[in-house]
């Protein structure tokens, strides 16, 4: 049997313009203190390869992208490790705000897009994060990402104070 890899070849060809920039991903949803990264493989037996997985925790994005908190690509593990030396000993040079369409989103407009129940109340019918809401609530009696969310909003906002 053929892996997706070399599925996409047989499809797009190695020749197409597609076959190597071609961007794909795998990705498993769900709660963890740390999530698993590989990037830049060209075949799922590399998934094998810890060498090509790094691992970042929610402080660790924080830590080495604290403005956008994006995913940065490393394409090894020793590349994720020295980085993220790195970063822990240099102080960031530019803090930047987070900002909505009109300024500075408040804690309020971010609880909101969290959960617009809190803010609208219990009624209003809109949910923006439902299923993982209710998978956390089942799980754990709490909307758990909602308030660490928060939890590091207001500690940023100390930072910043």
């Amino acid at each position: 049997m053929k892996d997706v890899f070399q599925f996409l070849d047989s499809v797009i060809g190695d020749y197409s313009p597609f076959s190597r920039s071609f961007k794909f991903a795998l990705q498993t949803l769900g709660y963890a203190s740390q999530a698993n990264f590989a990037f830049f493989l060209t075949n799922t037996a590399q998934l094998a390869d810890e060498r090509r997985h790094f691992t970042l925790n929610a402080k660790e994005f924080a830590l080495i992208n604290p403005n956008m908190l994006t995913c940065p690509v490393f394409r090894s593990a020793r590349d994720a490790e020295i980085t993220k030396k790195i970063y822990a000993k240099v102080p960031i040079l530019i803090r930047e705000p987070v900002y909505g369409a009109d300024g500075k989103i408040t804690r309020e407009e971010l609880s909101y897009i969290l959960d617009p129940a809190t803010v609208m109340g219990q009624d209003y019918p809109s949910e923006t994060f439902r299923v993982l809401k209710n998978t956390e609530l089942r799980d754990h009696n709490e909307y758990r990402t909602g308030r660490l969310v928060l939890e590091a909003w207001d500690e940023d906002e100390e930072e910043v104070r």
